[in-house]
């Protein structure tokens, strides 16, 4: 299956998006294709290379398309209507005041009073206005032509009438029939007004949809234009898409870092809040990863570009925001399936309103009103954009907040989950276990340790890195190894001096050892209540273990707090031993399964989903990825393997499992705002398509062209105004929702000492120890930190400890 994406221009309203969607399913090799009214970018799944064939279609329809995501200022068309806007308003209000002027007293001038000066004045005028908005009416009556009628049909057929009325109005005035009757029925003012309106609320819309792709602008906008490179031994400043893989880039105070890499010379700070939404610089030294578009200060390095270009983080995560406003929520079917036919429609609706008119008065301007009232104030434009603002907006401010979603889908099925599945080792625990002891029985601690290392030198499990470290601490050397096998779940083997050895948990020794030997090893762990343990074994005896353990984040401990209080269900699945699932899980009061598979943590999620359960799984290793892929929502811990994060919906960034819950929250305000936003278009549609054709004139309630046009305009504005109020979520470091401007909940530490970026750091390595985020300011000596368990004589112990003077925590 080949997928592509494409820019499409010319699009003005859902009927426009929905034509393209449907051009491009009817092509022949087509399996899917969605369409962003906002953004232009349409998503293509395709059983062959059809592009050729697909573009030459929509071409036929009348818009315009190129292959691939054409990033271009989003403020192009904002100005384009602004200055129509600029050149319409005052030839609109000098058209008012002749037309109306003597209405309200205004002083008229002479010339203007006689009834053709009169009318001929105001054609002008209208024409300007017209002449100057001429968009409408070529891409109006082109469409129109060829039956394919939309938004811009609407308002060319409603002005242009209005506007041949008034030239048959001026013509009769010219030749002296019925003069003073036409003089007052010229409709002039209400051609210029409706497509000045238009206009008006065009732009308005134009500068509410680019404030819903800012967060996708901000991150463009990241990456800097040129980069300073040391080639053969000197620096030079070389244009950004000349950086190359392999290029040794230069960071000084205030830098821009122009690619991903490494940091291999000197040290500094990178504020990577832009990407993480983490708001504490980050320490950096050699071997720290540099992130693309983060700021560098503090220090001077040197590092190696390992992703340029579209291959950095910073354009993924565009890529990954962009796919997923390119996508469909399943909600927005009913208002596509409208849109579709909704102009015809309306058309149909304005004539019969017309010749009904026509029938019960016998007066064509009466009923004429009427019509062009039908045409105006009818709004498709709001139906088109219910949904995308929304999705755009939420997206967006989910990527803010480093929570990266991949389609419309996963965001609506978000809203609904109702049970959440976690992994343990990186997902509820920091995934950085530490050695509490090393247990070895009838065999050397240097051998002992020389045969583990061996076997987990080839092993990508977290498990197997702090073995590797120990070994390598204490300059134990390796065995050659043959043999290898990876045992999902359970452990690694391999044969060292012509004898099999397995090193694992109990799952893995029971199965490949004699009875005995594992009886003797369950044994020796059975006090091992809350720890991990990797024992080694042969099938013939047992050598010892090796306990590690993994402390809980805080943030997990937050975020199942958050989930009890949704009322949603909350289980762990881990492929670790009962007794340290046992212990995670009633600390934080959570159901659990233990030493479980990879194929039975699918399972599991299967068993939940026939029940009826909405499920979302949130993990970071391969293990995971069964899981992540038959769970409703699969989310992926970011720092967690690149498998895990193919198969997941949700990518967060962070590693935190507040996040996890955040992205529940932002899927709930998203669904409710996409209902508001439909809600709203079809209420709108359905309560003044009637009463601008007049069925409640008998009351006196009546909308002319003018105040129809208008209010088509309000209509679009409401919806996406809706929607930008999605810009304005935030989360604490509870979790907790919270407007921009509420004051950051948590404590203040005011230490004496800190001094410089070292004393930062020194200070930071404190609270990270005792598990509690932090944010240093140098110049006020303050260390601000959410409150935890951990007691202010723990934090102030710590401190001082370390050579500082803890003067208060507030």
């Amino acid at each position: 299956m080949i997928k592509k994406q494409y820019t499409v221009s010319g699009m003005t309203c859902s009927a426009c998006s929905s034509r393209v969607e449907r051009t491009a399913k009817k092509t022949d090799g087509v399996t899917s294709c969605s369409v962003n009214l906002i953004s232009g970018i349409m998503k293509v799944e395709m059983e062959r290379d059809v592009s050729q064939e697909l573009m030459q279609a929509i071409k036929e329809q009348g818009y315009g398309i190129k292959e691939g995501v054409e990033r271009k200022k989003v403020s192009a068309r904002e100005q384009n209507l602004k200055k129509r806007l600029l050149i319409s308003i005052p030839l609109v209000i000098l058209l008012m005041y002749i037309a109306m002027g003597s209405m309200v007293g205004l002083p008229i001038p002479q010339f203007l009073v006689k009834p053709f000066p009169f009318a001929l004045s105001q054609a002008i005028i209208a024409l300007l206005v017209v002449a100057v908005n001429f968009s409408y009416y070529t891409v109006g009556f082109k469409n129109l032509i060829k039956l394919k009628p939309n938004m811009d049909s609407l308002v060319a057929l409603g002005s242009s009438v209005s506007f041949l009325y008034g030239v048959f109005a001026v013509v009769m005035i010219a030749v002296g029939k019925d003069v003073h009757i036409y003089a007052h029925n010229l409709y002039f003012e209400g051609a210029a007004m409706i497509v000045s309106l238009i206009t008006l609320g065009k732009f308005l819309e134009e500068k509410s949809k680019n404030k819903t792709m800012s967060a996708v602008e901000k991150l463009i906008g990241l990456t800097p234009e040129t980069a300073v490179v040391e080639r053969d031994g000197k620096e030079q400043e070389i244009a950004i898409n000349e950086l190359i893989e392999g290029d040794i880039f230069i960071l000084k105070d205030g830098f821009s870092i122009p690619a991903d890499g490494e940091i291999i010379e000197g040290e500094g700070w990178a504020d990577e809040s832009v990407i993480t939404g983490e708001s504490v610089p980050v320490y950096k030294e050699k071997g720290s990863k540099a992130i693309c578009g983060t700021s560098f200060s503090g220090g001077f390095a040197k590092a190696v570009a390992k992703s340029v270009g579209e291959d950095t983080t910073v354009y993924k995560i565009v890529k990954l925001v962009e796919d997923a406003n390119s996508t469909k929520v399943p909600i927005a079917g009913v208002a596509d399936k409208v849109a579709g036919i909704f102009v015809p429609t309306v058309i149909a609706i304005s004539l019969i309103v017309l010749a009904v008119w026509l029938i019960i008065t016998n007066d064509f301007a009466y009923s004429f009103n009427f019509a062009v009232s039908v045409l105006v104030v009818s709004c498709p434009c709001a139906l088109g954009l219910a949904t995308p603002a929304a999705l755009m907006a939420g997206t967006g401010k989910a990527a803010e907040n480093g929570i990266l979603i991949k389609s419309g889908e996963a965001l609506q099925k978000s809203a609904s989950v109702d049970t959440v599945v976690l992994d343990k080792t990186g997902t509820v625990t920091f995934g950085k276990p530490q050695i509490e002891s090393v247990n070895n029985i009838g065999i050397e601690r240097a051998e002992f340790l020389k045969i583990c290392a061996t076997l987990e030198d080839k092993s990508s499990h977290i498990l197997g890195k702090p073995v590797v470290e120990l070994a390598n601490d204490e300059k134990v050397g390796r065995y050659e190894i043959q043999e290898f096998e990876t045992l999902r779940g359970k452990g690694v083997s391999g044969l060292i001096n012509g004898e099999k050895y397995f090193l694992g948990n109990l799952s893995l020794i029971k199965e490949n050892t004699e009875k005995e030997v594992f009886y003797e090893a369950k044994t020796q762990v059975e006090n091992q209540t809350s720890k991990t343990l990797l024992i080694l074994a042969t099938k013939t005896k047992t050598y010892g273990y090796i306990s590690i353990n993994d402390q809980i984040k805080p943030s997990s401990v937050t975020a199942i707090d958050l989930l009890k209080k949704m009322k949603i269900k909350t289980v762990m699945l881990t492929g670790d031993n009962d007794s340290s699932a046992k212990a995670v899980a009633e600390k934080l009061q959570i159901d659990y399964k233990a030493e479980v598979l990879p194929e039975d943590k699918h399972r599991e999620i299967e068993r939940f989903n026939a029940e009826g359960k909405k499920t979302m799984m949130v993990g970071d290793g391969v293990n995971d990825a069964p899981a992540l892929t038959s769970a409703n929502v699969g989310v992926a811990i970011g720092a967690g393997t690149d498998i895990a994060i193919e198969s997941a919906d949700v990518v967060l960034i962070k590693n935190e499992l507040t996040d996890a819950v955040n992205c529940i929250k932002i899927g709930k305000k998203v669904m409710k705002n996409i209902k508001e936003n439909l809600f709203w278009a079809f209420f709108y549609n359905i309560l003044l398509i009637p009463i601008a054709s007049g069925v409640l004139s008998g009351v006196g309630i009546l909308l002319n062209p003018m105040i129809a046009s208008a209010a088509m305009s309000l209509s679009s504005l409401f919806v996406v105004g809706n929607a930008l109020r999605l810009r304005f979520i935030k989360f604490n470091e509870k979790g907790e929702e919270q407007m921009f401007f509420k004051k950051k909940e948590g404590k203040t530490a005011v230490i004496e000492g800190m001094m410089c970026q070292h004393c930062q750091k020194r200070v930071e390595g404190v609270f990270e120890k005792l598990g509690i985020k932090v944010e240093i300011n140098l110049k006020k000596k303050t260390a601000t930190f959410p409150v935890t368990d951990v007691t202010d004589e723990q934090i102030k112990s710590a401190i001082e400890a370390e050579g500082y003077t803890v003067v208060s925590i507030e």
